[in-house]
């Protein structure tokens, strides 16, 4: 009797010792993070990235930490993941230079974003009725946007009327679906979870209706899988969440409709095992 009871405390006093280790190996993750960029995330956690880094992290173990960048520069966003004061970065497209990436857990494309009340329907970015209409893009950093390059292709970019988003404002990103909203421009070429969402909550109707073709030449796709980027040669992390991603899968999809966020087709991983 006595022997068993030694051996129940003894299972009981190792249980909690194995507790004890696991709480003390827990880890931050460091995330990389905009503070003021919804739909995708700001400090108060209502972006559906937050919402995202909060189920992954409670999938390993570990606590989320953000570290919060001033304005949306890549360039202090890669360097502050390269130095180690950052572990993963949202929402990266998948095989991005300089970074490991995770499995995508999103696809997404640009989509035309117009008033319901518009006196035209637009499908296609070979559509004639493009050549009247006053076509918004956003225009912020370095380097052509695919919605530029497709229209200069078609000797349109004299409709473009370029919509910088102003930083100042609690909702930065919302100014181009705004525009349209506004009658300052008739019609944004807009990347997919950007115009899915400031489209739903727009007081006026929206149509929002995905971008044909899906390639721009020359090979320039209007259509991205996004993924988690890592530092190159963490496998360790970069396996530990393709194996979160997968475990909640459905979930991170609820969010992304939840979002509005318009999604391409993409094959839902597997767990091995399961």
């Amino acid at each position: 009797m006595r022997s068993a009871r030694w051996a129940t405390a003894f299972l009981l006093s190792a249980f909690l010792l194995l507790l004890g280790v696991a709480h003390a190996q827990q880890w931050d993750l460091r995330i990389c993070a905009q503070g003021d960029s919804l739909p995708y995330s700001n400090r108060q956690g209502q972006g559906f990235e937050n919402r995202i880094a909060e189920l992954l992290a409670r999938e390993l173990g570990v606590n989320p930490v953000h570290v919060w960048l001033p304005r949306p520069d890549n360039r202090v966003r890669d360097a502050l993941l390269r130095s180690g004061e950052c572990d993963v970065v949202m929402g990266v497209n998948d095989g991005h230079a300089g970074f490991l990436t995770s499995l995508a857990y999103y696809r997404s494309s640009y989509v035309f974003v117009y008033r319901r009340d518009s006196p035209f329907d637009i499908e296609s970015l070979d559509d004639p009725v493009l050549g009247e209409l006053r076509v918004g893009v956003q225009v912020a950093g370095r380097g052509v946007s695919p919605p530029t390059l497709a229209l200069a292709n078609r000797g349109l970019l004299d409709r473009q009327v370029g919509v910088v988003p102003d930083y100042d404002e609690p909702a930065p990103l919302a100014r181009l679906i705004g525009a349209v909203a506004a009658g300052e421009v008739d019609v944004a070429i807009a990347w997919g979870p950007v115009a899915g969402y400031f489209a739903a909550s727009s007081p006026v109707p929206m149509e929002v209706v995905p971008v044909s073709p899906k390639i721009e030449q020359p090979f320039v796709p209007m259509v991205s899988s996004i993924a988690l980027g890592v530092r190159p040669g963490d496998e360790a992390l970069r396996d530990r969440l393709d194996l979160a991603l997968a475990r909640t899968w459905e979930e991170i999809q609820s969010i992304l409709r939840e979002y509005r966020i318009p999604l391409e087709p993409l094959p839902a991983p597997t767990v091995e095992g399961s």
